[in-house]
């Protein structure tokens, strides 16, 4: 179904700002072991931002909005092996990214 403008688009999502990113001393390819330390660093887009760790096989999902003033977060890995964790971050403009590691 096409979608046409209706004159009002305050609803509409902002378009993802291109300079948006995280980074974090695991590298593409690498493996996250149960029990390390994960350290996640995010730049740009507009803070605070939120970051939500979520397990495949997990019941509990992990959800911290990090202060004004701070653009990294340490988390200590307790996701069991052979499960897959995804990350989410978000800042408050409502731009996303998501990643996902295997755990070993």
């Amino acid at each position: 179904m096409p979608i046409k403008a209706a004159g009002i688009t305050d609803c509409v999502v902002p378009t993802p700002s291109q300079d948006f990113r995280i980074s974090s001393n695991i590298t593409t390819g690498g493996t996250l072991e149960t029990c390390q330390p994960w350290r996640i660093d995010i730049d740009g887009g507009q803070p605070p931002y939120t970051v939500v760790l979520d397990a495949r096989t997990s019941p509990i999902m992990t959800n911290v909005t990090l202060p004004l003033t701070d653009n990294a977060l340490v988390y200590i890995n307790r996701v069991a092996p052979d499960t897959d964790l995804f990350g989410e971050y978000f800042d408050t403009m409502c731009c996303g990214i998501s990643t996902n590691f295997q755990m070993q």
